[in-house]
């Protein structure tokens, strides 16, 4: 019998106390050009405290909207030349925000972004261009892992030109399992936490002028996922005005879709089935790191659950 993780789910749910220790890494994390992510989006709360072997309880969520991610090639950008010369391989846009990103030895890398804005009704856009990359995600990255680099760029807005500077600072600050709105059981995830704060200095109606950025981010990694399953944010940009992006944004909380949702999700088989006493589980492909067996019964409540090592293909549980 084949099946897409039922009662057997892989790199599933744990139940407190139980969960091992992820590693996020560039193979199983980083999209790549093609990949689509949907979210739901929900009004902002504060992110709860971190730690080790935490249940982050997101299940009360209610939906207030959805935001798709398409990851493309730059050149999909009218200036998407200014970003691949910053080292830019691809981008990732929702429709009003776009950011462009490298893959590098030390990580994700953000390489610029397009951001508009609406200040009293008017619409007001930002192009930045990095002439110093902002490492976003540390890789490889566990518990624990702390990170600062600096941030530098170029600033172009209704014909004017500006510069950006500043820092992030980032840590791995939690980890254990997530709970989503309609999931029946959690997710293993690893947190992380992001600060950036940056100074953009540029001429407005011909005055020079100062505007402090501040974006603070708990983002939430499943090891086999290549966006967030969870991210709580808050962006704020202050000048003669204040400007306040905040908001919660979650993927569909079924753990089939979530897999699904990775390359190449797998497939198992199970024998004997039903059993009693123990069963052979055959995987389709070798399976990869952090992989996770949870059974979990009728009623979705964890009830056991074992990590296996990467490169098998037949497991006894």
């Amino acid at each position: 019998m084949r099946q897409h993780f039922s009662a057997l789910f892989i790199a599933g749910a744990l139940a407190p106390g139980l969960q091992a220790q992820i590693t996020i890494n560039a193979t199983d994390n980083v999209p790549t050009i093609g990949h689509s992510f949907t979210y739901n989006t929900a009004a902002y709360a504060a992110a709860p405290a971190g730690g080790a072997d935490q249940l982050f309880n997101y299940s009360t969520l209610v939906a207030t909207g959805s935001s798709t991610f398409n990851w493309t090639d730059t050149t999909a950008y009218s200036h998407g030349g200014l970003f691949a010369a910053a080292g830019a391989q691809m981008m990732s846009t929702n429709g009003t925000d776009t950011v462009f990103y490298a893959v590098t030895a030390a990580g994700l890398e953000r390489a610029g972004e397009f951001k508009r804005l609406v200040v009293f009704g008017n619409n007001v856009d930002l192009e930045i261009v990095h002439t110093n990359n902002e490492l976003e995600m540390s890789l490889p990255l566990t518990f624990g892992n702390m990170w600062t680099d600096q941030v530098d760029g170029t600033v172009n807005s209704g014909g004017s030109t500006g510069t950006r500077t500043g820092v992030i600072n980032a840590e791995a600050d939690g980890f254990g399992h997530i709970l989503l709105p309609g999931a029946p059981f959690g997710v293993p995830v690893l947190r992380v936490h992001t600060v950036v704060q940056d100074v953009i200095q540029i001429p407005v109606g011909g005055q020079p002028t100062t505007i402090t950025h501040k974006r603070k981010q708990y983002d939430y990694y499943a090891p086999w996922l290549k966006m967030p399953i969870l991210s709580v944010y808050s962006d704020s940009l202050i000048s003669f005005v204040t400007v306040v992006d905040n908001s919660i944004r979650w993927m569909e909380a079924d753990p089939v879709g979530l897999q699904e949702l990775a390359d190449g999700p797998l497939e198992v088989s199970l024998a004997p089935n039903p059993a009693s006493d123990q069963v052979q589980v055959q995987f389709e492909r070798p399976t990869s790191a952090n992989a996770t067996i949870v059974v979990a019964d009728a009623a979705g409540r964890t009830i056991a659950s074992e990590r296996i090592a990467s490169g098998v293909l037949r497991y006894t549980l």
